[in-house]
């Protein structure tokens, strides 16, 4: 059993602190996106977070989200890592919310579908996405779920252990599945857990 440090939207808040001082050998850290909250002026903050996070976890994965600047190279796009024995498939995006993107790497549905295709198909322990699928821990404050529905359709074309996401600020520490699978949010919120054992035998998705 693997166990998880989570965590999601921090926004350059207090919990960059807590999160950093419970990093240890114990727990493969995972982050979720939304780190600091000016794409444009907070480059050298999130840098500089980072390394120091890396310093005392180099086995960190991190998704950035539409707050993190556009020059993070965690934003290489869609792809897997491995990590103590775990396939991590990693998807550092958010759907459109309003008619035109207003933050860095919103995507329209098609060209999130375009992004995630070449992964369909496998299996992964953890799926880590900074939004959530549609219909899962992705209702907001007024009412709307504004989940990818390109993820959704990503869920029921693979299989895994555990999602987790964040964005939604009003989900956070909520809980859904999809497929009998676990989803979490994890947004402003630094959570400890373990992968469920078995169900799985993660692969690779097919060569194209």
């Amino acid at each position: 059993m693997t166990r998880i440090l989570a965590g999601s939207d921090f926004h350059t808040g207090p919990l960059v602190d807590q999160f950093e001082a419970r990093l240890d050998e114990d727990r493969l850290p995972i982050f979720c996106g939304d780190l600091v909250d000016r794409p444009r002026h907070d480059s050298a903050t999130y840098h500089e977070i980072l390394r120091r996070w890396r310093h005392r976890a180099p086995e960190l994965v991190v998704v950035p989200g539409n707050h993190d600047p556009d020059d993070a190279p965690e934003w290489e796009g869609v792809r897997v890592h491995e990590r103590r024995g775990l396939s991590i498939l990693a998807i550092p995006v958010i759907p459109i919310l309003y008619k035109i993107p207003s933050w860095t790497h919103e995507y329209s549905e098609a060209r999130i579908a375009e992004m995630v295709e070449p992964f369909a198909g496998a299996a992964y322990d953890l799926v880590v996405s900074h939004g959530p699928p549609r219909g899962v821990c992705d209702r907001a404050a007024w009412g709307r779920h504004i989940g990818s529905r390109a993820l959704r359709d990503l869920a029921e074309r693979i299989d895994f252990r555990l999602w987790l996401c964040g964005h939604v600020h009003e989900q956070s520490g909520a809980r859904g599945t999809l497929r009998g699978r676990p989803v979490r949010n994890v947004a402003r919120a630094v959570v400890e857990m373990e992968v469920p054992a078995g169900g799985i035998e993660a692969r690779r998705p097919a060569a194209r």
